[in-house]
């Protein structure tokens, strides 16, 4: 039978918009300053309470400093990965390749897949100097391992926890921390600012912090909502045990950005196996020879 197949990947332009988005992180953070301006324009704060706001908007001006160069540095640093590995030239899929095979072998010694076979195909233009190649797999999978090569797809070709956010609750969040110190916005930033495998190791301290110093139901509410995002829980997933081990080791993050064109999925003779087919397009860009 043919699996229907839930909406994993984000349109391509989202994805490079959010890369292009973290050359503005300091701007991002002007929303604090303009809540300040807002509050000394009101008469009803006494003199006494100005110079404490002063200082907070002091404070917060030095933070922003330090984000607009934590932000072009990270954002620089992204776009390299981005040219490098998220979308290759040729949409070469060596990589994926590498990956799916270490994935393939962890999970077979955990008996969740056998005899997986994976196979590069050819090249075809996508338009506006983009390219697409298709990569085929067949296993045989039980659930197990049918949802780690799913959460393989979707965390594809992201790079960090901000790329993987939604807008909305991106931008709710850094409303939220307003009620926290200049020092919780940097936090934050620098939680968006992880890449997954950071994320997946360090991304629960952090909100944790967040979670203390922003003691509101909203800003709870919001990091579990995070938490949830199918991505960052397909990366928690994937990247916590012996696969993320096995990827690793063989420095295979990040990944390409890849999509599932077609999946296929037949009882298999054992109960709760099934034999797997599926069609990926790994999107890269077209090479100067092409």
């Amino acid at each position: 039978m043919t699996r229907a197949l839930p909406n994993f990947r984000r349109p391509l332009w989202q994805l490079l918009g959010s890369v292009a988005a973290l050359l503005a992180a300091g701007m991002l953070l002007s929303v604090h300053m303009e809540y300040f301006t807002a509050l000394r324009s009101q008469v009803l704060p006494a003199a006494r309470q100005i110079p404490e706001l002063e200082q907070r908007a002091a404070l917060l001006r030095e933070q922003i400093d330090q984000a607009d160069v934590v932000g072009s540095v990270h954002a620089a640093s992204l776009g390299e990965q981005v040219q490098a590995y998220v979308l290759p030239t040729d949409a070469n899929a060596g990589r994926l390749a590498r990956a799916l095979e270490a994935v393939g072998d962890t999970l077979q010694k955990q008996n969740w897949v056998h005899n997986m076979r994976v196979e590069v195909g050819g090249v075809q233009d996508f338009g506006s100097g983009m390219v697409l190649r298709t990569v085929e797999v067949e296993t045989a999978a039980n659930e197990q391992g049918l949802q780690a090569l799913l959460d393989l797809v979707d965390v594809s070709g992201t790079l960090s926890v901000a790329d993987a956010l939604p807008a909305a609750l991106e931008h709710d969040l850094l409303q939220e921390s307003e009620h926290g110190s200049p020092g919780d916005i940097l936090l934050l930033q620098e939680l968006f600012h992880m890449d997954l495998p950071t994320y997946v190791q360090n991304g629960a301290d952090a909100m944790e912090r967040l979670r203390g110093n922003i003691a509101t139901p909203e800003m709870s509410n919001l990091l579990s909502q995070l938490e949830n995002v199918s991505v960052l829980a397909g990366a928690t997933r994937l990247l916590q045990g012996d696969t993320g081990t096995a990827l690793g080791a063989k420095d295979l993050w990040p990944l390409p950005l890849t999509t599932i064109k077609h999946l296929t999925q037949e009882k298999g003779k054992a109960p709760s196996w099934s034999t797997l087919r599926i069609t990926l397009n790994v999107v890269g860009r077209k090479g100067s020879t092409n």
